[in-house]
């Protein structure tokens, strides 16, 4: 067997960028280190592939070490010579160094042919699976495996649990063998670049662009000379327009309720009733301010349980939220979507819910509508925008949760029991770190709105 060049992986890398493809090999000391939420994502895709194996009965493993390609190959043809007929993990090269394993290696009954079907933990089928899984077909046969069917493996966003996971539900297998054969025919063509790139000394001159986030964010883009955060706008004018903000501001009616929620949306229900990424709210974080310039008080709540979350959560919020006053978000069809989704869920609640919707104002419009706004934010308005612009005292660098996405994939390692003792409260604190300034911050971007009002009508 040749020695292997190019894994699958890279082989990707450098279909997005083949700078990308460089760094990963010549520059081990600038790959980040993986952080709670990659470890997290990990995690969430080691689930969906051990389901995955449930699919099959009588499968055996490729157990060897994932950069041991030499033992992989070993196994992979000792079961093969056995006889096995479904084979995880497996392994395959071809003579042109191009090298992979797949999720699932099946033979054809009573034939000298094999499928290949690869595991994905989305509801859809995407661009880059069929490149994906065009290059896994050609290493096998490459390696000499006479290859039938090339089959995705992904979630059923109908499923709904109920007790344990049946996996014949949870998993639909698609037929992609035309197109990722339509793929094929470029990847020799590819691989001899790459592995020109690789064996280079020098790294391709590659400006950034839009590549650099499609299909998947690069985690070298701040060694490309491109910072994407914008996070410095102190040289650009503040644009004020006093109609804008007059308007958001007559519709508060106090006290304020500033309230965020965090939620989970997994590729496997953890619980009865839930489904495949539907968005299932863990967390609040509420600050309170009844006047005008008067103290603000926090309350919050986290689930820290495993176990369903939402209905404690439910009759926290209720209690917390009161019964007048406005009730303020930053971006509001994401809270009034999941109140809509608990008040179904939970009917007892129902009418409270959707009271707490009826009163809710949305922080973010003043800033989409450019009531305050800075050139250079061109059409973007998120709170990781304005907040550190307008109130640079605050910022979320220095939390170890800088992100809703990352807040949820952490949360699953307390909902699936992962996690316990200190490295558990870690992750509870950082939790409310993360979730309590989204509300902080709005306390003090409102601030910033009624410095810049020259007139105000207070409702």
């Amino acid at each position: 067997m040749n020695i292997a060049e190019v894994s699958k992986s890279q082989y990707m890398y450098g279909k997005q960028c083949q700078l990308r493809l460089w760094y990963y090999r010549h520059r081990k000391d600038l790959r980040p280190e993986n952080d709670q939420a990659t470890r997290g994502i990990f995690n969430q895709g080691h689930l969906v592939g051990e389901l995955a194996k449930k699919y099959f009965r009588g499968g055996v493993e490729v157990k060897a070490e994932y950069f041991d390609h030499a033992t992989a190959n070993k196994q992979t043809l000792d079961f093969v010579a056995k006889g096995k007929s479904v084979i995880f993990e497996a392994y395959a090269c071809s003579n042109d160094g191009m090298y992979s394993r797949i999720d699932i290696l099946k033979k054809v009954r009573g034939q000298q042919q094999w499928d290949l079907i690869e595991v994905k933990s989305s509801t859809s089928v995407k661009d880059q699976f069929i490149e994906d899984m065009a290059v896994q077909r050609y290493a096998f046969e490459g390696a000499g495996f006479n290859i039938r069917k090339s089959q995705l493996m992904y979630i059923n966003n109908k499923f709904v649990r109920k007790g344990e996971i049946n996996v014949k539900e949870l998993f639909k297998i698609k037929d992609m063998t035309e197109m990722v054969i339509e793929r094929m025919p470029t990847i020799k063509e590819n691989l001899v670049s790459f592995i020109a790139t690789i064996k280079s000394e020098s790294e391709p001159a590659i400006a950034p662009g839009p590549h650099c986030n499609k299909p998947y964010a690069c985690p070298f883009i701040y060694h490309c000379g491109k910072d994407q955060e914008k996070e410095d706008f102190g040289d650009n004018e503040l644009v004020v327009d006093q109609g804008i903000l007059n308007q958001f501001i007559e519709q508060l009616q106090y006290p304020l309720f500033f309230l965020d929620y965090e939620t989970i949306n997994t590729a496997v229900p953890p619980f009865d009733g839930m489904r495949p990424y539907k968005q299932y709210t863990f967390q609040y974080s509420l600050h309170i301010q009844r006047h005008r310039d008067g103290p603000v008080e926090h309350r919050e709540f986290i689930h820290d349980q495993a176990s369903e979350p939402r209905e404690a959560l439910v009759k926290q919020l209720v209690q917390d939220c009161e019964e007048m006053g406005s009730v303020v978000v930053y971006s509001m069809s994401f809270e009034a979507g999941r109140n809509r989704e608990l008040a179904h869920d939970f009917p007892a609640y129902q009418s409270q819910l959707l009271a707490i919707n009826r009163r809710m104002v949305d922080l973010a419009i003043p800033f989409k509508h450019k009531g305050l706004w800075r050139p250079a934010w061109g059409r973007q308005y998120s709170i990781k925008i304005t907040l550190p612009a307008l109130v640079p005292e605050l910022s979320y660098k220095q939390l170890a949760i800088q992100g809703g996405g990352a807040a949820s994939i952490i949360y699953l390692d307390i909902l699936y029991d992962l996690v316990s003792g200190q490295a558990k409260e870690q992750i509870l604190a950082d939790l409310r770190a993360y979730c309590g300034l989204d509300t902080y911050a709005m306390v003090k971007l409102l601030q910033v709105i009624y410095s810049k009002i020259e007139h105000i009508v207070i409702v």
